[in-house]
């Protein structure tokens, strides 16, 4: 499996921000009740990052990286709490703008 370390980006910026959710089912009944219940037992996390100043290098390592393993989950460590996750990319593009220095958001 592959390892987001490798591609060498270091810590995004800060803030990192960081989503958890629980999907639910919401039903509502005859006399205006609403039930809810879990749709599955876990819940998942949604990370958004962000790097700035980055070298066409580094830049061509992700979209390399990003090509290759769209789709297919990868290992990613959270910069702060250094836990280790199986993820994957939630869109199915990726977007970078070329300032003074190239800037992905």
């Amino acid at each position: 499996m592959a390892s987001f370390e490798d591609i060498g980006l270091g810590i995004p910026q800060i803030p990192l921000t960081e989503k958890s959710t629980k999907k639910t089912i919401k039903t509502e009944t005859e006399a205006g009740y609403l039930r809810t219940r879990a749709r599955s037992v876990r819940s998942f996390k949604s990370f958004s990052m962000r790097y700035t100043n980055l070298n066409d290098t580094k830049l061509q390592s992700l979209l390399t990286f990003f090509d290759t393993n769209a789709g297919e989950s990868f290992v990613w460590q959270h910069p702060v709490t250094t836990t280790t996750y199986n993820v994957v990319f939630e869109n199915e593009s990726l977007d970078y703008a070329y300032n003074e220095n190239i800037e992905l958001k």
